[in-house]
């Protein structure tokens, strides 16, 4: 399966993107499997009402400073889509968009607590609560190598497959209305002039398509099965292609945008302006995200347009047309042009009624975007009916709106074609606004999912699209490129400090400077802590180990898979070898409270229940060092296994020592966690001596002369551990 991978929680039509698998975490047990579910989807609804509230409104700053900088450092750190969790790995989108994978991305998992399935790669699906556990499902995937797609082996069992796809309700009435009305067939000559000659304007139009073409192919390919009319992706998608069919577009010179922000979905315009990214959902307050009208029914330039999803099936296809039908004649309208439109296909729809009969033509059903069994990247992908024609359609119903010549931004036009321009290669002559000058370049595509560098001699724009000031959004899946166009723009060059997920890496060797812990500013996310806590360690231990060779080989990890945490936790731990296998537990200190103390420790005992059941060691070892903290405010414990008999205590035994001598019998694991440095409240690390009372007990732990010997919380003295039986490694 690789070792470099995303996994996508999918709640509420959102996915939220982690770096690591957690597929072995889904309880097997029925009962448990739903306790599990509901437990996912609250965290996870919660994540969406913050993300709702917080982050996707779009704030507008109060001022342009000079610098560039529009905001604090703590007001980004608030306003990212990091403050929503700073595990995520890119902003919490309802449309996975290609370029966001990444080209180091080895494999993808889907956990879509909406329908309960997992995906792989985004082209096999299992039911979350039938997947055969301990890895097993593993065997039933496969590669079709000649497809380079993610497919199941054929023994795979029917009961453990699952399915995105839309599955549409048909109106019986309205298909059998179809079959009564005696609709009409009509060539796409009926929708615009039969010329052969193409004006500079939708010459252009068409090359601009073109372009995108390739972007919105691989974003439809995954994904486009699974999305109703009425969904924010579709809408948008459908907006966007139909206002570049109908040049209703405008653009924008990528060097001249602040990029600070890309990753926030949103730029901001030389002007100040903010612009939203595509699909990216942020809006300004009181306005709806996205540019495309709400509705599944609208006009557009003068045709009305009805979004259907799956016309590939030829019920849905004949429902549809009645229903444009029907939504034009009840505007009161005697004749009008539609379109029905599934963004992949398209059908044109010429409606007259007079003489005491309605007359219906329709075009043949066009596929904008083809797909076939060779060209899909996905086993169940969409598949283009082969009856259809497959030579797709120009922008016909939309086009030939303006003869005009066409204004690129505000340098340049569109004034004519290049008379020697050959097939689909078209070179456009192009007029300077100010000095008259023209220019001779063609339209390239720039696919921003292999690159995002652009030329400095060349014009690169993005499309934009949205009538409206405040509902316009910006297209950056791919760049237009114009060689030979020399920008006349200044480029935006500053760069501002923006917010940064954190956490802990291991560093071989290296001594590390232990003070970020008592620099925590109120603004940072839970990974600065964790990182912080790191260093810590990692310095105390080195400093308190008695043996240069065992310092130099301190290892602490994180938690293996991060997005298991609770929101707000973070884990360290060590092998037992280093500090007795010392495990922290981390808080911000703004969520401090003796209720969230109360379930943190809680939390902490379950997972070191969890370490004694299923041991991360080759040696039989008698228990762990564990600190529970938020920031600086630290408390410390020793859970000590479990044994069937009490142990002999020494008698000059330590009030601890017999504490733990007599809680080790406990079956009970919160009775096993001792508290190591007295008192109710937690010590304070901003203070020498409380510093020092922790120091103390690290340096007990660690002052043992090799890697295989342990302090034994009931003699305090240093003891060679045991190996397991069958562990001789």
């Amino acid at each position: 399966m690789g070792t470099r991978g995303l996994v996508f929680i999918r709640c509420h039509g959102r996915y939220f993107a982690f770096r690591e698998a957690i597929v072995h975490q889904i309880p097997e047990n029925d009962g448990k499997y739903h306790e599990w579910l509901e437990s996912m989807r609250k965290v996870f609804t919660r994540f969406v009402q913050k993300l709702e509230e917080q982050y996707i409104p779009l704030v507008i700053p109060d001022s342009r400073k000079q610098d560039g900088l529009t905001s604090s450092l703590a007001e980004r750190y608030m306003k990212s889509f990091l403050s929503v969790d700073d595990r995520l790995e890119m902003p919490p989108i309802q449309t996975l968009l290609p370029h966001l994978w990444g080209s180091d991305i080895e494999w993808m998992y889907t956990i879509d607590l909406d329908r309960e399935l997992l995906g792989v790669d985004h082209s096999v699906y299992l039911k979350l609560s039938k997947i055969p556990r301990e890895g097993r499902w593993h065997q039933y995937l496969d590669v079709d190598e000649n497809r380079r797609r993610r497919v199941f082996q054929e023994e795979t069992p029917g009961s453990i497959v699952g399915d995105v796809a839309l599955k549409p309700s048909i109106n019986s009435d309205l298909r059998a209305r179809y079959n009564c009305i005696g609709i009409e067939p009509m060539s796409l000559k009926g929708f615009h002039s039969s010329t052969d000659t193409l004006l500079p304007r939708e010459a252009l139009l068409l090359s601009i398509f073109s372009c995108i073409h390739r972007s919105f192919k691989k974003l439809l390919d995954p994904f486009i099965l699974e999305w109703t009319p009425e969904s924010f992706s579709f809408q948008e998608i459908a907006f966007a292609l139909l206002s570049i069919a109908a040049g209703e577009v405008t653009f924008e010179s990528i060097r001249a945008l602040d990029k600070n922000y890309e990753a926030e979905g949103y730029y901001i315009l030389p002007d100040g302006h903010l612009l939203p990214c595509f699909l990216y959902e942020r809006h300004f307050p009181g306005v709806e995200p996205g540019s495309a009208p709400r509705n599944r029914t609208y006009w557009f330039s003068n045709v009305l347009v009805h979004l259907v999803s799956r016309l590939d099936l030829v019920d849905v296809e004949k429902a549809a047309v009645i229903e444009v039908v029907d939504a034009g004649l009840d505007q009161g309208l005697d004749e009008f042009y539609a379109m029905v439109f599934s963004i992949s296909d398209v059908i044109l729809v010429h409606v007259q009624k007079g003489g005491g009969r309605v007359r219906v033509q329709r075009s043949d059903l066009m596929p904008l975007f083809y797909f076939d069994e060779e060209s899909s990247n996905y086993l169940n992908g969409p598949r283009t009916r082969p009856a259809q024609d497959t030579q797709p359609p120009t922008p016909g119903g939309c086009r030939q709106l303006s003869d005009r010549k066409f204004r690129l931004n505000d340098g340049y036009d569109v004034v004519g074609i290049d008379a020697q321009s050959m097939g689909s290669s078209r070179r456009f002559v192009i007029e300077d606004i100010q000095t008259g000058k023209r220019f001779y370049s063609e339209v390239q595509h720039l696919d921003l999912f292999f690159s995002r560098n652009t030329e400095k001699d060349m014009l690169d724009l993005y499309i934009v699209i949205g009538e409206e000031t405040t509902r316009r959004s910006v297209i950056s899946l791919a760049a237009l490129q114009f060689p030979m166009l020399p920008p006349k723009d200044t480029p935006f060059t500053n760069e501002v400090q923006m917010p940064i997920s954190e956490r802990y890496h291991y560093h071989f060797g290296r001594t590390l400077d232990s003070s970020k812990l008592f620099k925590i500013p109120n603004y940072q996310y839970i990974g600065f802590v964790e990182d912080a806590w790191g260093k810590y360690i990692h310095s105390m231990i080195q400093r308190e180990t008695r043996h240069f060779e065992v310092a130099q080989f301190v290892q602490i990890s994180g938690a293996q898979y991060r997005c298991l945490l609770p929101p707000g936790y973070r884990k360290l731990g060590m092998y037992h070898c280093f500090c007795n296998g010392l495990q922290a537990f981390l808080r911000h200190p703004q969520d401090e409270s003796h209720e969230e103390w109360m379930k943190t420790i809680k939390y902490a005992v379950h997972q070191l229940s969890h370490l004694e059941q299923c041991p991360d060691s080759v040696f039989i070892v008698r228990g762990r060092s564990a600190i529970v903290a938020f920031g600086t405010r630290v408390k410390l414990f020793y859970y000590i296994y479990h044994r069937e008999e009490a142990p002999v205590v020494p008698q000059n035994a330590s009030p601890t020592s017999i504490q733990f001598a007599v809680s080790c019998t406990d079956p009970e694991p919160k009775h096993r966690l001792v508290q190591l440095i007295p008192g109710s409240e937690p010590i304070d690390l901003y203070y020498k001596d409380d510093r020092a009372k922790l120091e103390h007990w690290l340096k007990v732990f660690c002052d043992k002369k090799d890697f295989e010997t342990e302090w034994d919380p009931i003699t305090g003295e240093y003891i060679t551990m045991a190996r397991g039986v069958g562990n001789t490694e």
